[in-house]
């Protein structure tokens, strides 16, 4: 397998992984402050969503770096 292939591989890893963070960021956060008891801790859904998003992007930016 080519450099260029394994690097392709690894950016739609990265995607892969912001797209379903982003997905359950979203279901977590509607699911969180549709109720009363437990609409306090929302912003902690939005953190931890933001937090496992910026590692599927940063997985993203290693699939794009030039191999040295």
């Amino acid at each position: 397998m080519s450099i260029n292939h394994n690097k392709n591989i690894v950016k739609l890893a990265g995607w892969g992984i912001s797209f379903i963070a982003l997905i359950y960021t979203i279901v977590g956060y509607i699911d969180i402050a549709s109720d009363a008891s437990t609409r306090a801790f929302a912003p902690l859904v939005l953190i931890e969503g933001i937090f496992f998003i910026s590692i599927g992007l940063v997985v993203v930016w290693i699939g794009k770096r030039k191999s040295q």
